[in-house]
């Protein structure tokens, strides 16, 4: 018997080091597991940390990487991650730290659990005692089959594992492509559908026009279905940038919401298909083909669909939907988005821009002083007027003339001053008039 004395300091993992026997795991007396690396305890490579321990796992890119692990290798994992695993006929014991033979005795003496074998829905300590089958574990202290097995014949036979089968981790989903455990259940991932006639394959989401083996492919919108290979809008629909819409218009005849159209609508947020008619969704009201904020509402629920709004009192009791404080009805009347406060607030138009900000437009979805105006006090863009070119100030920097000895003094206040901003629209023409007058 090995009666070999380690003695180890107790550094645990992330914390300083000068060398490897500094460093500590309850569960690796001997110091397999552990080292100093880059002055921190960490785990070797072919383990991850999971907690204070070091188990099977690390990530890799070759089967040299996983040496300190033995007999493992670089395997390809979920969402094409590679890390170190036991190799086939091997299982991870010891707290998830070696790889050992599969059914030998060293595997369950190993653990320290009575070399005895467990048969199924007898009382075990831990999986390894559960030889029968290769899909099973020890479960509320019995042996049981694993979540993605079922008990025939006195084995544990691995379930056919498909979309909406239950699962612990996404490994029981592995027999899918593209596939996930979520909430316990197999689904594919949000890039992907399910295949409408086989549950172990995803298929990927497909955009207009593009390439199609499944109608459901075409999931960007309810009435497209995959025609000739290519995703395509049904018979009397039409592609508008974002989905198929029909073309029947308000107070027309409809079967569902898809068929109706407003302008300004592309994503169908304010019509639907009411009473078989084309009507504006709750929170907008009817102007002409349009459909605008101003819709009759009770309570603030009843505003939802227009969103940052609420149920305001009108004229003569009347209740209609409005836009929040802080808020302002932008893109033609049809939505309710945040006043900009400053030059470069994000925005989407240019009311939001011009409300608190003098001239000031939405370019590149940023608040910017409009053509032939400039920034005054930080805080509202105005006419730039070329009155004196012997004393300008320009905002920003602070840019300084004068007629002393026919030059320009530069004074850069404050900020830091790029020369780029020089050419800004409302800057370039007082330099270009001053340069003219000398």
């Amino acid at each position: 018997m090995d009666h070999t004395m380690w003695i180890v300091f107790t550094a645990g993992l992330g914390q300083k080091c000068e060398r490897d026997s500094e460093c500590f795991d309850s569960s690796d007396l001997k110091q397999k597991t552990v080292w100093c690396f880059g002055q921190q305890c960490a785990c070797r490579s072919g383990f991850t940390g999971e907690g204070p321990r070091c188990v099977i796992g690390g990530d890799c890119v070759t089967d040299s990487d996983c040496n300190h692990l033995e007999n493992s290798a670089c395997k390809k994992m979920l969402h094409d991650r590679y890390r170190c695993t036991c190799q086939d006929k091997y299982l991870a014991a010891a707290n998830n730290t070696k790889c050992l033979p599969l059914y030998s005795y060293e595997v369950i003496c190993e653990t320290c659990v009575i070399c005895t074998d467990v048969w199924h829905n007898e009382v075990c300590e831990v999986s390894l005692q559960c030889t029968y089958s290769n899909e099973t574990e020890c479960q509320d202290s019995k042996c049981q089959c694993r979540t993605n097995a079922e008990y025939k014949e006195g084995q544990c036979v691995l379930r056919k594992v498909g979309i909406g089968s239950t699962c612990t981790t996404s490994d029981d989903c592995n027999a899918v492509n593209d596939a996930a455990c979520v909430n316990k259940v197999c689904v594919c991932l949000d890039s992907h559908v399910p295949h409408p006639l086989d549950n172990r394959r995803c298929l990927p989401k497909v955009k207009h026009d593009q390439t199609c083996s499944e109608s459901i492919q075409c999931s960007y919108s309810a009435e497209a279905e995959c025609v000739s290979g290519k995703c395509q809008c049904k018979s009397n629909f039409n592609y508008n940038g974002e989905l198929c819409v029909g073309s029947v218009g308000l107070g027309q005849p409809c079967g569902r919401d898809s068929e109706c159209v407003v302008p300004y609508d592309l994503k169908q947020e304010r019509v639907w298909c009411r009473g078989s008619q084309c009507a504006c969704r709750q929170g907008f009201r009817r102007d002409g083909d349009r459909c605008v904020i101003g819709g009759d509402c009770e309570t603030n629920d009843d505003c939802n669909a227009l969103g940052n709004s609420y149920c305001n009192i009108k004229v003569r009791d009347r209740y209609q939907c409005a836009c929040n404080e802080g808020f302002l009805p932008a893109g033609n009347n049809t939505k309710c988005l945040p006043i900009a406060n400053q030059i470069g607030s994000g925005c989407e138009y240019d009311e939001q821009c011009s409300h608190n900000l003098g001239k000031a437009v939405c370019s590149n979805y940023q608040c910017r002083c409009a053509e032939g105006t400039s920034l005054r006090d930080d805080t509202t863009c105005v006419a730039t007027e070329v009155s004196d070119t012997s004393s300008i100030n320009v905002k920003r920097g602070m840019l300084s003339t004068c007629q002393c000895g026919l030059h320009i003094i530069m004074d850069l206040l404050h900020d830091s001053f790029a020369w780029e901003e020089l050419l800004q629209p409302e800057i370039f023409p007082i330099i270009s008039a001053f340069k003219n007058s000398l």
